[in-house]
This record gives C-alpha cells, sequence and structure tokens, in this order.
C-alpha cells in the first residue's frame, strides 16, 4: 500500500505540464462559450452560460493544480521555488490565476450576462493562453534546483519576490486584455460590444490599479534589501535600471490618464509599451551582456 503512494518519482516538471495542459483545455472551454455567449439565440446563451461556469470551476481546479506545483518544487529543492528562470516562470503563471481571479473581482465579471459574458470570457481566455506561454517557456529553462546564494537567503525575498511576480502577472493580464479589445473591435459588431469598448478604458485601468501598487512596494523593498544585503539603496544595476523603466511606464500612464485626460488607444498603447517593458526586464535581460556583471543574476 505504501508503494502506491510513493509519489518520490514524479518530479515539478511532470505537474508543470499537467498544469500547462490543464490550462490549455480550460481556455478551449472559455473560447467555445464565448461563441456562444455572443450568439442571438437564447439556447446558445444557454449553454455558453453553462460552459462558463464549467470554465470556472476548471480555472479553480487550475489554480490548485498550480499551487500544489509550487509546493511540490519547494519540497524538491529545499526553498522557496522562485530562484531559477524555470522556477520564477512557473510561479508567474500560477499568479496569472490568482491576479485573474482578483481582476475579476474588482471589475464584476462574474456577474457578466450575454455579450458582456462573452466579452469576459474571451478575456479570460486569452489570460490562460498567456499561463500556458509562461508554462512552455519555463519547460524549455528547467536546469535543476541550486542552492539559494547568501544574498537571497534574507526575510526581503518572500515579500518582494511575491510583490514582483504579482505585478508582473496582472500586467500580463492587462496585455492580454489590450488585444481582446484589438479582437473585438475588429470581428464582433454587436452593439453591447461596442457600448464595452467605449467604456474599456475604465476596466484597463481597473488592472493597471491592481497591479501597480504591488510593483511599487517590490521596489521600495528591493531597496531596503539593496542596503541590508550591499550596502546601498541604489546601485544603478542593470536590472534596477529595467525594472524602474517598467515602473515608470506605467507611472506615465497613470499620470496621463488621470491628469493629461488621456483616454482610449493612446494609453492602450503605454499598456503595450509597459508590457514590452517589463519583457525586457523579465526575460531578455539574462541574454545581455550587461546582465554578466549585475548582481541580480543569481542562476539562469
Amino acid at each position: 500500500m505504501l508503494g502506491i503512494l510513493d509519489f518520490t518519482h514524479i518530479d515539478s516538471i511532470f505537474w508543470k505540464d499537467v498544469v500547462m495542459l490543464a490550462t490549455a483545455a480550460t481556455a478551449l472551454v472559455f473560447l467555445i462559450a464565448a461563441f456562444f455567449s455572443f450568439s442571438r439565440k437564447e439556447s446558445a446563451r444557454s449553454r455558453g452560460d453553462r460552459l462558463t461556469k464549467i470554465g470556472w470551476i476548471l480555472f479553480g481546479v487550475d489554480t490548485c493544480l498550480g499551487i500544489l506545483q509550487m509546493i511540490w518544487r519547494w519540497i524538491e529543492v529545499g526553498h522557496q521555488p522562485w530562484q531559477t528562470l524555470f522556477e520564477v516562470l512557473v510561479f508567474c503563471g500560477v499568479l496569472v490565476f490568482l491576479s485573474y481571479l482578483v481582476i475579476a473581482a474588482v471589475t464584476g465579471m462574474f456577474r457578466y450576462e450575454g455579450a458582456w459574458q462573452g466579452i469576459a470570457n474571451l478575456m479570460t481566455t486569452l489570460a490562460l493562453v498567456s499561463a500556458v506561454v509562461l508554462f512552455f517557456i519555463a519547460g524549455q529553462k528547467d536546469k535543476g534546483g541550486n542552492e539559494l546564494p547568501p544574498a537571497l537567503k534574507s526575510y526581503w525575498m518572500w515579500p518582494h519576490v511575491m510583490a514582483f511576480i504579482f505585478s508582473y502577472a496582472t500586467f500580463a493580464v492587462g496585455l492580454m486584455a489590450v488585444l481582446g479589445y484589438y479582437v473585438l473591435k475588429l470581428f464582433i459588431r454587436e452593439r453591447a460590444v461596442r457600448d464595452w469598448l467605449q467604456d474599456f478604458d475604465k476596466f484597463s485601468f481597473q488592472i493597471v490599479a491592481v497591479g501597480f501598487p504591488f510593483m511599487t512596494c517590490a521596489l521600495m523593498m528591493g531597496s531596503l534589501w539593496g542596503q541590508e544585503a550591499w550596502g546601498n539603496y541604489w546601485g544603478w544595476d542593470s536590472k534596477e535600471v529595467s525594472a524602474l523603466i517598467s515602473w515608470l511606464v506605467y507611472l506615465i500612464y497613470i499620470h496621463m490618464r488621470l491628469v493629461g485626460g488621456w483616454r482610449g488607444e493612446r494609453l492602450f498603447a503605454l499598456l503595450i509599451v509597459g508590457a514590452l517593458a517589463i519583457v525586457s526586464c523579465f526575460l531578455v535581460f539574462s541574454y545581455l551582456p550587461e546582465s554578466q556583471s549585475s548582481l541580480h543574476k543569481y542562476a539562469e
């Protein structure tokens, strides 16, 4: 009996693949539900309602599986599982689930009906696709767990990394929302959708409002951690500068919306620029020559 319950041969790569496939299946459910929700036939919309409910149940299952995968990795390596690029990418994918649930609660997405429900389903599909992409890239990066270097054995690691990754995951959802906006604008002509597109500026701002405070706190905690680990609050390290640029892009977005009076696609362009800045900081950074001397380069 004990032999049957022995799971030591199952590693975190296996769980990552399970989460990736389950997430892809859930994305497909939401995509089909979106087509039904946009239909003018009541019977089709009823099927859309049922599929949407199933989709949210699966979404919850995916979230639990992702958390299980993180716990499994933690047991494997013996420390917080967000040091290597594999671990960080998987963690970001899991936080896409969690941040999306927060966004859905803030925007009232769970209560959408009809064409509005179709919009929510399309947004959810794109968010899940972004998580699948993160899990897929992570699978190409795993080189096994590493021992934490002394600088990372700090009480600052928990809040600093979690705040940064949560903000990154939230802004990834924001990018998917912008892409969804253009898909809806091009292909869906229903009046309810056009009305919603006019309010998309408010919807996208709510996403930024969720993620920006976490990014701000992460930068502040990183500065305090730097003082403790290296003796200065800000060293103009290449990773610090790239993170600051990302933060400034979203600060400009907020300023131009609240003070400059910008609305619509000019603001959406800033969200795309911000997402590209995060990708540069998060993924491209390790391949830049400057990163080889960075104090933040602990592992591939």
